[in-house]
């Protein structure tokens, strides 16, 4: 029997079908954010891709690919890790981090390489050279104060970088993707939440999401417990069980709402919904615990 809830083709950016987090408001909400090429219906087809360790345990990257539009979010890398998460990038969505830490690079490389995760940042992902086909897009803060110094933190970077595209979400945007957090009952919206209601509202559906999958801390429906991101092993794995990160359980809830309607795809799914784990990689997962284990 169909699903009762399933939702008939929808215009392209028509997210008032949404299960929750609707939206009907005057214009569009990628204005100012995006210059995308015209396309046709049914031919723009996007990828939003997270950071989630499910990547390393089963890679996607050659499906990635093969979207018209490849959004990432924050940092995320695709050097070195080609077969897992894909080499293409059309759009980046980045938070205030990123911005930060690419200043300090300019302003004293080896300060930037001396802290934790300063090497991630050792690259300015928004560059002509990273590849990047349609630019930045950099998400808003909460409070006039704070958003306020990321303007001009904005303002420094473009200065320093005249070449590199990054534009500033719109305000829009970043008003409707807060009210979507509270609906959904999150703490704080996300840049991966972010990015997957700004691919809703340009791109054609379902949306397919990959490296989706935030039950990290403990093994859930078949998967083992991982590591917080596909690029950095273990090191930061206790982020998985910190009770202070964003409710990615709840954002991942929303998800799964959005697929049983059809709008996403979730692609990097539990092994009960069509995916299942090698038994090569479950090996290596006993035998060296949450240490780095590559492909076969």
């Amino acid at each position: 029997m169909a699903d009762s809830r399933a939702t008939p083709p929808r215009a392209r950016g028509d997210l008032s079908v949404l299960p929750r987090c609707k939206w009907s408001g005057p214009g569009e909400l990628a204005d100012g954010s995006l210059q995308l090429p015209t396309a046709a219906r049914g031919t723009r087809t996007c990828a939003v891709v997270g950071s989630s360790d499910i990547l390393r345990l089963v890679p996607q990257g050659s499906l990635i690919d093969r979207h018209a539009l490849v959004w990432r979010v924050n940092n995320a890398p695709t050097v070195g890790f080609e077969m897992s998460a894909g080499r293409r990038t059309s759009v980046r969505v980045v938070n205030h981090v990123p911005v930060e830490k690419w200043l300090l690079r300019d302003h004293n490389r080896s300060a930037l390489l001396a802290t934790r995760d300063g090497r991630e940042y050792d690259r300015y992902l928004c560059a002509p050279d990273e590849g990047i086909e349609h630019g930045c897009v950099l998400s808003r803060v909460a409070g006039g104060a704070a958003n306020g110094r990321l303007q001009q933190e904005l303002r420094d970077y473009r200065a320093a970088h005249p070449t590199h595209q990054l534009t500033l979400m719109n305000r829009r945007m970043h008003e409707y993707g807060a009210r979507c957090n509270r609906e959904i009952g999150g703490n704080t919206p996300s840049a991966g939440l972010l990015t997957v209601l700004l691919a809703l509202s340009v791109c054609d559906t379902p949306v397919s999401l990959f490296g989706f999958w935030p039950f990290c801390c403990h093994a859930r429906a078949g998967w083992p417990a991982m590591n917080y991101k596909y690029s950095q092993g273990n090191r930061t794995r206790f982020i998985c069980c910190s009770r202070g990160r964003e409710r990615m359980e709840a954002e991942y809830g929303f998800y799964d709402a959005l697929q049983t309607r059809g709008l996403v795809r979730v692609h990097s799914s539990p092994p009960n919904r069509g995916t299942r784990l090698p038994d090569s990689r479950r090996q290596c997962l006993t035998d060296q615990g949450l240490a780095e284990c590559t492909a076969p």
